[in-house]
């Protein structure tokens, strides 16, 4: 198996090999049922299967959104939502969130709950701590926590045993856990601008064994 820490000029790749993969996932069926207003969506809960609250300057997100129990993927892209409501963690069929650009500095641990979650994407946001129940959800395979402000990585990352993509560019990142070797599907892995990342290009291939790496150039002083 190969595993790549991004260089410049893999970053292309990666962008088209990601895009791809998007674009596969947010190809839908005719019949799916997509809803753009969570009024409109609650008339018929049980018929949402896609919900898309981009764009909407929304600051909170109503504890009612527990009613579409058959929803898959919900878009909260561009908004201004620092948490989720506790209920989010009844939506067992959801399998992809997106809450790109917030104000995310936490989620209350019933989000933790989303076994079936498969992709989930926090890019922009104000993390500066994961919790370990992140290890929960065990089917995940694509995690973007990309410009945030983490300088860790709880020991729990080293059980998303489905993940596949795990973008960590733009964090405060000094080191990464010994766990994270474990995870035996990534495909890519992207640290490219932590300032402070402290791990030289031999500790981070003792923890890949045998995995292919080629270590980011800029934006780690280690690296350098």
């Amino acid at each position: 198996m190969k595993f790549r820490i991004l260089t410049n000029l893999s970053l292309k790749k990666l962008v088209l090999i990601f895009l791809c993969f998007l674009v596969e996932l947010q190809t839908q069926p005719k019949e799916a049922n997509v809803y753009r207003n969570l009024s409109a969506a609650l008339k018929t809960p049980k018929k949402v299967q896609i919900l898309d609250l981009s764009r909407n300057r929304l600051t909170t997100l109503p504890k009612e959104i527990v009613l579409l129990e058959n929803l898959e993927r919900l878009y909260l892209r561009d908004n201004e939502l620092t948490t989720l409501p506790e209920e989010i963690g009844e939506l067992e069929n959801l399998k992809m969130l997106d809450m790109t650009r917030n104000r995310i500095s936490t989620l209350p641990k019933e989000f933790w709950q989303l076994q079936n979650l498969e992709v989930l994407l926090l890019d922009g946001n104000n993390l500066s701590i994961l919790p370990e129940e992140i290890g929960e959800l065990e089917k995940l395979s694509v995690l973007d926590l990309s410009n945030n402000q983490l300088t860790t990585l709880p020991k729990e990352i080293g059980q998303l045993e489905s993940l596949l993509y795990l973008e960590l560019s733009t964090n405060k990142l000094v080191s990464l856990p010994e766990e994270i070797g474990q995870l035996k599907k990534l495909r890519i892995l992207n640290l490219w601008n932590n300032p402070s990342f402290k791990s030289t290009e031999q500790d981070i291939r003792k923890l890949f064994h045998n995995q292919e790496i080629n270590i980011q150039k800029s934006g780690c002083q280690s690296c350098e």
